[in-house]
């Protein structure tokens, strides 16, 4: 037997297998179990960076219970420093895989979980710095890349990184340990505190970050960013750029701050020694905002004014600085009042006039005013008189008010004036009596100005109406009317073709028309004056029925209102003709032209025929009818008839053509329009040598003609009493080669005129004679010559009498139609017809025997003589002829007419109606007359007992005229009287009345004298003084005077002492 060995088979076991990094460091500490029952083992290390797929990790630092002869037991240790074998490495799938060997080879293993390794620094990327909008807060953002929180550091330079000595003791966020990697880490650092009062373009952050076990990154620096902790500072100071108004809501403020980010400017306002109100946004981002219309927070009046105004200004980063004034410039501060509304200007009288205060309806009270006189640069004065210094006072009726003279608040009686009222023009300023030292720009501007009232000029139309020549233009008629007799001008002349929009009239020249400057207008019934309307030059191509016109005149001072004409017709469009058709009528030698009419008004219608397509227009036309001509009303379907048979016969033409055009009331002319071709025949039997011809001492009427054809004929005889206008004449009683079956030749026929056509006078008698072949081709009617036929007694027609105007004639007229002379013989009715006794034996003219005939014959009648001293409306005339085969006329009447022989009568005896004034050169008189048809009132004063002056004519067309200003004849003083008046009136028939005064009213006739000058006080003692009367430049010398002492309302007396008795020498 052996000696006893041993047998191992049994692998050692490792157990327990764990790893871990040192903290801090990047050193690492791998435990483990083995357990053997025989002897020591060899033990061996593999680590793997990738879960264990591979084991390659290299372990040269390694060190510890590894290798040969370690015993067994618990608690076994390696240590391995992974920034030697593995550095720059961030793993979490680490793992260490421990084996043991044993003495006989046997071997086992055991590997750890996997653990983590970080043997690499932190990664800072994206690192960015920015002051935050609004805030003096700078933000740091940047990505952080690591496997395990870090101590994040950051420094902060102000030089773009040449030293980091800026101070950080505020900053917030993700800096310090702990920092969790992730990318948009935020930093914030408030350099309000850290680095006020600063401003830098080359600010930088920088940051390092070392994670948990000691891998330290390096410094990441950002790019350089701007930093501002200086808060605005005041540079301009803050002002008023111009005085308000009285009605404005804002003040112009304007000032300006140092900063260099700049943002919002922030505008205030306090008025009234107040408190600032609300903030008025102005130009942003600006330290120089522009002037700012700043809210006053209430409408400014005229006793305003601004005690204060600031300027708030943030920049980007919501610093704050106020450029505030509380003593600002004084020419502005004030508020400017309202314009005054104008004055009123009333009661105008020789060298007064009242003025009236009207302060601006928005203004408040208590503000002062000054009256202005703009014709003579001078003002009002507290008295009414005019200086050339500016009163100031408020208005009332107090001492110092204007209006305590009047006892109406703000009204004073202007005094001392040398023009007439209407010519002064007033104006009314104000100012802010806030301002004690009254400065010129505390006043307002002066007012709209004001003055009595001049009478405007009228315009009354007569007529208005285009012209009907071609010249195109309108004639407007009118009177000018203006009291003074100004020269006006017209300021407004327009037309209108809807009465609603009006334009300027185009004025025609070379016509006659008057102009629209340099009119010399009259007081009533005015200058009959004319413009010329170029209407064609203002509405060419057109036509309208509701044209209206518009004048208004100015007299050099005022307007007139405007004065629009009644509706009238206007026409510069061309007549339109269109769809011409032309043919031949069946069975007739008629040819229908139809065609359509466009126009405003009736036209002449102008017809031509062609025979050759239209190469020429040479065919008669003379037989037409219907619509061609004057007096063509516009429409469609017009047509016109014309007899070819007459004006084309025997003719046969295929290629006929018609034209027309129109030319329309006011001679607008059309273009020629055709029809088509159409066909005419008229080839027919032929009639001529037509004669006809009343027999001697006979009714009867013998016609022959010629009738030439190859055929027997019908024949037809028509006759005509209008030389061929018309063919109505009745031919019942013909007889002889007339009517069926009439053979080729020379013919008679007779006709009875005393059946067929009694009761006739006519000298332009026609008969005609057509024939109809067997082909029934009518022939051409033939007329004959005109003759004459008398069945009828002399025609009297027309009868019209007037009395003729500034006479005692009546004028009779009237037509007498004969052949013959004949004897006319007229009555006269005064009581419209029912009887006709009037005397008449004073005629002279176209009465009696041997009255030729013809039209407008006339007769005068003096009613003077046969007919005086009445007045009648009801008058009449009647008219008779006979000829001389004794066949009479009935009575043919006029219509009623007046008459007039009755003189004018006085109504109320002339008299004066007012007391004229020395300096006058007229004198109102006034009286009136009973007469119906009234002329023209001659005006006559005489003074002094002297002679009448000269003649002043007065208002026409009147028996009680407007009492008339009189021509004197000179200039009255103070010792002149009206010693006789009177008015001479003529009536339209030149028949004079004269009302004469020679005791004008007592309270009227004496010339009130001219207000003496001012006497002269000289030699003043204790109880006497000389005093010099000084006469007005003008009066007489011949005028006593009185002298008052205003203070004691007593008279001076011969003797030197004063009484209460007016004493006149």
């Amino acid at each position: 037997m052996s000696a006893a060995f041993t047998v191992d088979t049994a692998a050692p076991v490792i157990s327990n297998v764990t790893a871990s990094q040192d903290a801090g460091a990047n050193t690492f500490v791998f435990s483990y179990d083995v357990s053997e029952d025989a002897g020591n083992v060899t033990t061996f290390l593999e680590i793997s960076g990738d879960g264990g797929s591979t084991w390659t990790v290299p372990i040269t630092s390694a060190a510890g219970a590894l290798g040969v002869g370690i015993t067994a037991g618990t608690g076994k240790t390696i240590t391995w420093d992974g920034a030697t074998d593995y550095n720059d490495q961030e793993k979490i799938n680490m793992k260490i895989r421990v084996t043991a060997n044993d003495q006989y080879t046997n071997e086992g293993d055991n590997t750890s979980a996997n653990f983590s390794l970080d043997t690499k620094a932190p990664r800072l990327t994206n690192l960015s710095g920015a002051q935050s909008l609004a805030t003096t807060t700078v933000t740091v953002t940047y990505d952080l890349a690591e496997q395990n929180n870090s101590l994040v550091i950051l420094d902060i330079s102000s030089d773009s990184g040449s030293t980091w000595t800026v101070a950080t003791t505020t900053l917030t966020g993700h800096v310090g340990s702990g920092v969790i990697p992730a990318t948009g880490k935020t930093i914030s650092w408030n350099p309000k505190i850290d680095f006020n009062n600063q401003t830098a373009a080359t600010m930088r952050a920088r940051v390092r970050a070392q994670d948990t076990f000691s891998n330290q990154s390096s410094n990441v620096t950002s790019a350089n960013f701007s930093l501002d902790t200086l808060p605005p500072v005041a540079n301009v100071a803050t002002d008023l750029q111009a005085q308000p108004n009285a009605g404005d809501t804002t003040v112009s403020i304007g000032g300006s701050f140092i900063e260099i980010n700049p943002n919002t400017n922030n505008f205030y306002v306090a008025l009234n020694g107040g408190a600032y109100g609300s903030a008025t946004a102005g130009q942003s981002n600006t330290v120089s905002p522009s002037d700012q219309a700043v809210a006053a927070g209430a409408t400014l009046d005229g006793n305003d004014y601004i005690s204060k105004v600031k300027i708030t200004h943030a920049d980007d980063y919501g610093q704050i600085a106020d450029n505030e004034n509380t003593s600002l410039a004084t020419i502005y501060k004030y508020v400017k009042p309202y314009m005054p509304a104008a004055p009123t200007v009333t009661n105008p009288m020789v060298g007064t006039v009242d003025v009236t205060v009207n302060k601006n309806s928005s203004e408040t009270d208590g503000l002062e005013y000054a009256i202005f006189e703009n014709t003579q640069s001078k003002y009002v004065q507290a008295n009414g008189a005019l200086g050339a210094s500016a009163v100031w006072q408020a208005l009332g009726t107090g001492a110092g008010q204007w209006g305590n003279s009047s006892g109406v608040s703000g009204k004073i009686t202007v005094s001392g004036l040398s023009n007439p009222s209407y010519t002064y023009q007033f104006q009314v300023k104000s100012r802010n009596t806030s301002d004690a030292s009254n400065a010129a720009s505390s006043a307002s501007a002066l007012s709209s100005s004001a003055s009595s009232q001049n009478q405007a000029p009228t315009i009354t139309f007569n007529s208005t109406a285009q012209t009907t020549d071609g010249s195109k233009y309108v004639n407007i008629n009118y009177l000018g009317i203006d009291l003074e007799s100004d020269t006006s001008t017209l300021v407004t002349y327009k037309y209108s073709t809807d009465n609603t929009n009006y334009f300027t009239m185009t004025e025609k020249s070379g016509v006659g028309s008057d102009g629209v400057s340099g009119l010399l207008f009259s007081p009533s019934p005015g200058v009959g004056l004319d413009f010329m309307w170029d209407v064609n030059a203002d509405l060419p191509v057109t036509e309208n029925t509701t044209a209206y016109v518009r004048l208004q005149a100015n007299d050099g001072t005022n307007s007139g209102a405007i004065s629009t004409a009644s509706a009238f017709t206007i026409d510069t469009k061309n007549p339109v003709i269109s769809s011409v058709s032309a043919s031949q009528t069946s069975g007739t030698g008629n040819v229908a032209i139809t065609y359509t009419l466009t126009d405003l008004s009736t036209s002449n219608v102008e017809l031509n025929i062609s025979n050759d397509g239209g190469s020429t227009w040479m065919v008669a036309t003379s037989s037409v009818s219907g619509d061609v001509g004057a007096g063509i009303s516009p429409g469609s379907g017009r047509s016109i008839t014309w007899n070819a048979g007459v004006d084309f016969s025997d003719q046969e033409v295929s290629n006929m053509k018609v034209r027309l055009r129109a030319v329309d009331a006011y001679s607008n002319l059309g273009s020629f329009v055709s029809s088509a071709n159409f066909v005419v025949d008229t080839k027919a039997p032929v009639v001529s040598s037509v004669v006809a011809s009343q027999l001697a001492s006979s009714s009867t009427v013998n016609i022959t003609y010629t009738l030439a054809d190859t055929n027997n004929s019908s024949v037809y005889i028509e006759i005509s009493e209008d030389n061929g206008s018309t063919w109505v004449v009745a031919t019942t009683t013909l007889t002889g080669a007339v009517g069926a079956d009439v053979t080729p030749g020379s013919k008679t026929v007779t006709w009875n005129a005393a059946i067929d056509f009694a009761s006739h006078q006519q000298s332009d008698m026609v008969v005609r004679v057509r024939a109809v072949d067997v082909y029934n081709n009518v022939s051409g009617n033939v007329d004959s010559s005109a003759f004459s036929v008398d069945t009828s007694p002399p025609g009297i027609n027309t009868v019209v009498a007037a009395q003729t105007l500034g006479t005692q004639n009546i004028s009779i007229t009237y037509n007498l139609v004969d052949a013959n002379n004949a004897t006319v013989a007229f009555d006269v009715s005064d009581d419209g017809g029912s009887t006709w006794n009037v005397t008449h034996s004073s005629v002279t003219g176209d009465v009696g025997v041997g009255i030729v005939p013809s039209s407008g014959k006339t007769i005068t009648w003096n009613v003077g003589a046969d007919y005086p001293s009445h007045q009648n409306s009801n008058m009449m005339v009647r008219v008779r002829g006979t000829d001389t085969f004794n066949n009479t006329s009935a009575n043919v009447n006029s219509a009623t007419f007046g008459l007039d022989t009755l003189a004018p009568a006085i109504n109320v005896v002339a008299d004066l109606q007012s007391q004229p004034n020395a300096g006058d050169t007229t004198v109102l008189v006034g009286g009136s007359f009973t007469e119906a048809n009234p002329n023209i009132n001659n005006f006559f004063v005489a003074i002094n007992g002297g002679v009448y002056g000269p003649t002043t004519t007065g208002e026409g067309d009147a028996a009680s005229p407007a009492n008339q200003a009189t021509n004197v004849g000179i200039s009255l003083t103070g010792n002149d009287y009206i010693s006789k008046v009177k008015i001479v009136h003529t009536d339209d028939y030149g028949q004079s009345a004269t009302n004469q005064n020679t005791s004008p009213n007592t309270a009227y006739k004496f010339v009130k004298p001219y207000i003496p000058d001012t006497p002269t006080v000289n030699n003043p003692q204790n109880t006497s003084i000389d005093l010099l009367i000084n006469a007005h430049v003008g009066e007489s010398t011949s005028v006593e005077y009185a002298i008052l002492e205003v203070s004691t309302n007593k008279y001076v007396q011969t003797n030197g002492t004063l009484d209460n008795s007016e004493f006149l020498q």
